[in-house]
Order: structure tokens, then C-alpha cells, then sequence
């Protein structure tokens, strides 16, 4: 009973958090002990928050290492990051790597990040299923704060590539000025991009 409570308690306490109470039930379910859950098994996953995080980075640390520099390379693409604010963001699969989206689908395995399709193109994409991970997950946060200016960058890249490759190619859409030079400076830097991305910045 004391679970169910502590359960209910933290599903209340966060908006949409029903997806999550679905993963930490599946979670509490394959720790159970003699067919019961108590609260030792909520304890050791570290509550609703903790067991999602605890799983992304069971899921990181299985991976090769060039697997590992993909899914920091995937997070980004995954996040946006505003005014000391971050959220989550779909990503078209089309904009990942090859090996980013082996990764992806690792996670997509797990429940951690979900695959559905872009509402306007019907292109495949990705999203961080939980609102809890950006928050819990040690390693994320890290991420974030270490590229955070990449992050922001990545966006503009993503969202200005997206506006010249559907709208034609046209000239008038390509970057100029500091946005150029500050994207330059990245790539120059080993940071992947998207072949279209790449074609965009060329």
C-alpha cells in the first residue's frame, strides 16, 4: 500500500507523467519478490524519476565508446535549450547519423525516447519520451551544460536547413554574417551534421 501511495503522490505531482508511471510499473514489476513490490524495490530504482535515469545510463554505459560519442551527439538533437530552460524536441531519423540512430533505437527499445512521425511530412522521428529524464539523468545535464551554446546552434542549423531544402534552395535562405561564421567555427570543430545540414552550410 505504501508503494501505491508513493506512486500516486508523484504521478499527480507532474503533468503527463502517466507514460512514466507506465515505465516505472513495467520497471517494479521485473524486481518483484516473491510476486509482491514493496518499497525496498521503489527505494532501489530511486522513485519514478530515478528509474528512468538509472535506465539511460544502464543503456549508456553498454555501448562502445564510439556508440557512447553517438548518443551525446543524439541528446543534442533531442533538446533545446532557451533562457537557462531546457525542453524536449523531436528529431527527424533523417538528421541523425547512422550510428546515432542505432543508438536512438536502443533507447526507443527501452521506452526512453519515442518513434513517431513528423505531423506535417510524415518523416520518421524521435523524441525523449519523459519530461523527467532532461531533469534526473546526471549525465544528460552534463551534456547540456558542456554544448550548450552547440545545442542552441543546432537548432538554427536544423530549422534553417529544413526552411532552404523544402523552400527550393533558394539563395535568400542560406545563412550570412555572425550565424555563418559561428556554424563554421562548430563544424571546423568535429561536430556532425546531417548530410542535407552539411550540403546547407557548403
Amino acid at each position: 500500500e505504501a508503494v501505491v501511495a508513493a506512486l500516486i503522490d508523484a504521478t499527480a505531482a507532474q503533468p503527463g507523467s502517466l507514460p512514466m508511471l507506465q515505465f516505472t510499473l513495467r520497471e517494479l514489476y521485473d524486481r518483484r519478490m516473491d510476486a509482491r513490490i514493496g518499497r525496498t524495490q521503489l527505494e532501489a530504482v530511486g522513485g519514478m524519476s530515478g528509474v528512468i535515469a538509472r535506465r539511460a545510463e544502464e543503456i549508456h554505459e553498454e555501448l562502445d565508446p564510439e556508440s557512447q560519442d553517438a548518443s551525446r551527439e543524439l541528446f543534442a538533437r533531442l533538446v533545446a535549450a532557451d533562457a537557462g530552460s531546457v525542453v524536449r524536441r523531436p528529431c527527424r531519423r533523417s538528421e541523425l547519423s547512422e550510428r546515432a540512430a542505432a543508438v536512438a533505437d536502443r533507447y526507443v527499445a527501452s521506452r526512453l525516447l519515442v518513434a513517431d512521425r513528423d505531423s506535417v511530412t510524415r518523416e520518421p522521428t524521435v523524441e525523449i519520451a519523459h519530461d523527467a529524464l532532461l531533469a534526473a539523468w546526471p549525465r544528460l545535464a552534463g551534456w547540456v551544460r558542456d554544448d550548450q551554446r552547440w545545442i542552441v546552434l543546432l537548432g538554427t542549423i536544423t530549422s534553417s536547413t529544413r526552411v532552404w531544402d523544402e523552400g527550393g534552395r533558394l539563395d535568400p535562405d542560406l545563412m550570412r554574417g555572425a550565424r555563418l561564421e559561428a556554424t563554421l567555427e562548430a563544424v571546423t570543430d568535429g561536430r556532425d551534421l546531417a548530410d542535407t545540414e552539411r550540403e546547407f552550410v557548403d
